[in-house]
């Protein structure tokens, strides 16, 4: 069971926690990015979801939405943003897929993220419209009614229970990941940022995980989050570097709800103490060890998409 209780407590969870596969990284034979990478990761860090739709008057909405004037009705808020539809119009999300060295079905790989990243500029260019929501239901999907039944549902259910008591600050949980990073032998940064919208995100172009540095966090929560952050999306962007191809590490297209959900099941595994389809969910997010030895045979590649994991033969 998860122990409860003081930082030291977190601290012998974070060092001694059931631990997933990791891919040794070798510095004598780094694998270098190819043009198709190069041209993805830059793709990547020009559309970036979080900076194009971020009110530039998030706050003084913030405060109008609070102020106790409108406490019986609130006011909605009238966003205004600094992204402008006009950007995206000649923006090309174009891979040079035609000189890849790789397997077809690699490409084609690629070419589901270029189809995606081609939603994304779209989704982009709607900011402030109606459209935006159908684009970004196309790219991220979108709850059912029976879904939004049983959020509901859980919601009333936990309506009454008291929140823990948040009382670790973020430099404290900064300690914690680096310290569960350095056991999985994972090299990766651990950044606080002043102005984020969320308490923790992981950045698989940058490598990086960003922390807000202004949050406070609760035990329970994170032990959660090194869980879900750590041991699956930081493991799967480690373990896709070691693949020659760049995507495995940055993300293939639909990714996220795989991975998403991966997570949430781990940590229900965790805390249930059932070892044997936590191992088994482990290998869901590592590719087999013939890749280690340079697909000499046969090979396995995650595609992170909606709805397999593809075996490529070579």
């Amino acid at each position: 069971m998860i122990p409860n209780g003081s930082l030291d407590d977190l601290a012998r969870f974070t060092s001694d926690p059931p631990k997933p596969i990791i891919f040794p990284s070798t510095s004598d034979s780094p694998i270098s990015m190819n043009a198709t990478d190069k041209k993805l990761r830059s793709l990547l860090q020009q559309l970036t979801l979080g900076q194009v739709v971020k009110p530039s008057n998030f706050l003084e909405e913030k405060k109008a939405f609070l102020h106790p004037r409108f406490s019986n009705k609130k006011k909605s808020p009238a966003f205004k943003y600094k992204n402008a539809p006009s950007n995206w119009t000649d923006f090309k999300p174009i891979l040079p897929l035609e000189s890849m060295d790789a397997p077809d079905e690699v490409v084609e790989i690629y070419r589901e993220k270029q189809f995606e990243l081609d939603r994304t500029r779209s989704m982009f260019a709607a900011v402030g419209s109606e459209k935006f929501t159908q684009f970004a239901i196309e790219i991220f999907g979108a709850p059912t009614a029976e879904d939004a039944l049983q959020a509901r549902r859980v919601l009333e259910r936990l309506s009454n229970v008291t929140p823990p008591e948040r009382n670790f600050i973020a430099k404290d949980f900064a300690r914690l990941l680096k310290t569960r990073l350095e056991k999985l032998g994972i090299s990766m940064d651990v950044k606080l940022v002043s102005s984020m919208a969320t308490k923790i995100s992981v950045d698989s172009v940058s490598r990086a995980i960003h922390l807000n540095r202004n949050a406070l966090f609760a035990s329970q929560e994170i032990k959660r989050l090194l869980v879900h952050e750590i041991d699956v999306h930081a493991v799967r962007i480690h373990n896709g570097s070691c693949l020659p191809w760049g995507i495995f590490s940055m993300g293939t297209a639909g990714y996220r709800e795989a991975e998403e959900g991966l997570a949430v099941r781990l940590i229900t595994f965790i805390h249930s103490r059932r070892k044997s389809t936590q191992g088994a969910a482990w290998r869901f997010i590592c590719p087999s060890q013939p890749v280690l030895q340079k697909f000499s045979k046969n090979y396995w590649c995650i595609s992170m998409n909606r709805r397999r994991i593809r075996l490529l033969s070579g």
